[in-house]
């Protein structure tokens, strides 16, 4: 079992929607899933639970974040992603990352971000203190990019790589109203279909494999019809 948190210490960072697509890729590849929403709003439970029985996907709520130490105990699943809430004070991140003793409880923190200037100092911020202490891997991913701007932001990742040396996943997440639309219709975004949502889902195909790799998982993120 592999236990991956979705973190960004600043709210409205496209988590809950890194967390939940890649939750239905696993789920959609036969890998048994949960869902720990840490979030006081519930967004990526209340998602899910719209979901019904078109994703296999298990969810819980947990809004207390000296219990999910405890998550290494949950047997039954092959991954656990975690939807953590925008702000630090909760203690959720620093609970994963330092367990109930020395050994932390995820395996990876992947962290999105749309990567403006004000962001970057409060994420780095975060990797700095908390999750390259504890050891754990991660990656940044940079999400909301204007489909034409995919150029600069691949230039801002080099830039985040080289001149701030974090590790930022090559794949940029492009912002695209079929991630709004799905959700409002309550479908996966890899069931949406129409060829906006095919490039949404894509994005987020790519995003799934670099994630496995960072989990250390060989698993396949191909669409059920190719």
């Amino acid at each position: 079992m592999r236990i991956l948190a979705v973190a960004n210490p600043k709210g409205g960072a496209a988590k809950t929607t890194t967390a939940v697509t890649l939750a239905v890729i696993a789920a959609e590849a036969g890998k048994r899933v949960l869902v720990v929403d840490a979030d006081e709003n519930h967004g990526a439970a209340d998602t899910i639970q719209r979901y019904g029985d078109r994703t296999t996907i298990d969810v819980t709520t947990e809004d207390d974040p000296t219990q999910l130490v405890q998550l290494r105990k949950i047997a039954g699943y092959d991954l656990i992603i975690v939807d953590l809430p925008g702000a630090k004070k909760g203690g959720e991140l620093r609970a994963l990352l330092r367990g109930a003793g020395t050994n932390a409880i995820a395996d990876a923190v992947i962290m999105p971000t749309e990567g403006e200037a004000l962001d970057l100092p409060v994420l780095r911020r975060a990797i700095r203190q908390e999750v390259e202490p504890a050891g754990v891997k991660y990656a940044i991913v940079l999400v909301r990019a204007e489909p034409t701007g995919i150029a600069a932001k691949a230039a801002e990742a080099d830039s985040m790589r080289g001149d701030h040396q974090l590790s930022v996943f090559q794949t940029v997440v492009r912002r695209y109203a079929a991630h709004k639309d799905a959700q409002f219709a309550g479908v996966p975004i890899t069931q949406y279909g129409g060829r906006r949502a095919r490039h949404a889902e894509d994005d987020y195909r790519a995003v799934a494999a670099e994630t496995w790799r960072l989990l250390g998982l060989h698993w396949h993120t191909d669409r059920k019809d190719t």
